[in-house]
């Protein structure tokens, strides 16, 4: 389990290839901007290309492990630090319970994908995880 200490500049949770084929009832395709980083973060964790992970836009979020976990994170360099130490992008990660992990603001591109071992607890709607805001299905408020 993770817990979300600071949630970043509008993350959240999008999948590949997202939510299609309801625009005719109002609402757009959902997913990933970048869905290779997202593809290959899932990979490098040992989840389905297309899993769900987090989309995080120009500041990241503070989260800490509530239980051992590998994850990796791909796309922008938001200077990523696990308990205060840099750790690389585009590696699997092995973190320990109660250990945080903390990005900062995007020093080159817009966007970065977490993804971790196992996958984000929030439901499906309309075949998707991703989060679609103005609709609010998908990751919203959790």
């Amino acid at each position: 389990m993770l817990e979300v200490i600071k949630p970043g500049l509008e993350t959240s949770i999008q999948d590949w290839p997202g939510r299609q084929g309801y625009l005719k009832f109002g609402i757009p395709w959902s997913g990933p901007m970048d869905d290779w980083s997202l593809r290959l973060a899932n990979l490098l964790v040992g989840n389905a290309p297309g899993a769900a992970a987090l989309e995080c836009q120009f500041i990241g979020p503070t989260l800490k492990f509530h239980e051992d976990r590998v994850f990796a994170l791909t796309g922008a360099d938001m200077q990523a630090k696990l308990d205060g130490q840099p750790v690389p992008a585009w590696e699997s990660i092995a973190a320990k319970a109660g250990q945080t992990l903390e990005l900062t603001f995007a020093k080159v591109g817009a966007r970065a994908y977490f993804a971790v071992a196992g996958r984000f607890a929030n439901a499906v709607v309309f075949g998707s995880r991703a989060t679609f805001n103005k609709g609010g299905i998908g990751g919203v408020g959790g």
